[in-house]
């Protein structure tokens, strides 16, 4: 007899815990809304972007590709402390990696679309002359030490 109440106690506690669990959940944690326009970081790294030569976005993307100039990979993003994407790092120039520089561009100057087989890609509304005269990206600013 006591070996079922133990059974029926546990099988109880069991059935309980989902319920103590949906009750502790925190909120934006496992349960983030998300839209179809969003996408994950790893959709820019390592990718190519390319440049309208100041041409401007065009309406059909498919038209304007011809014309578009592969301008560098995007290596790396600036994330603001508050989660914000602020800007795309991305290597620019040289061949091969030689002669290349990393110029951070604002997240908001690059666009994203499909190319005439499906493909993203993302485009920035820039001139060849406008990327080699900017300046080098060479790392954030280092986070001055608190004051005791």
């Amino acid at each position: 007899m006591q070996v079922v109440k133990t059974f029926v106690s546990a099988a109880l506690i069991a059935c309980a815990l989902p319920a103590i669990a949906q009750e502790t959940a925190v909120s934006g944690i496992g349960s983030v809304d998300f839209e179809a326009s969003d996408y994950l970081g790893t959709t820019l790294l390592n990718q190519r972007l390319y440049a309208t030569g100041g041409e401007g976005m065009a309406e059909d993307a498919a038209m304007a590709q011809g014309s578009w100039k592969n301008i560098g990979e995007i290596h790396d993003l600036v994330i603001s402390e508050d989660g914000t994407v602020k800007a795309a790092i991305v290597g620019v120039g040289g061949f091969l990696g030689i002669g290349e520089k990393d110029v951070a561009i604002a997240l908001d100057r690059i666009a994203r679309t499909v190319d005439e087989a499906g493909q993203t890609v993302h485009v920035v509304d820039v001139t060849t002359e406008e990327l080699q005269a900017a300046a080098a990206f060479e790392g954030l600013p280092e986070i001055a030490p608190a004051e005791d």
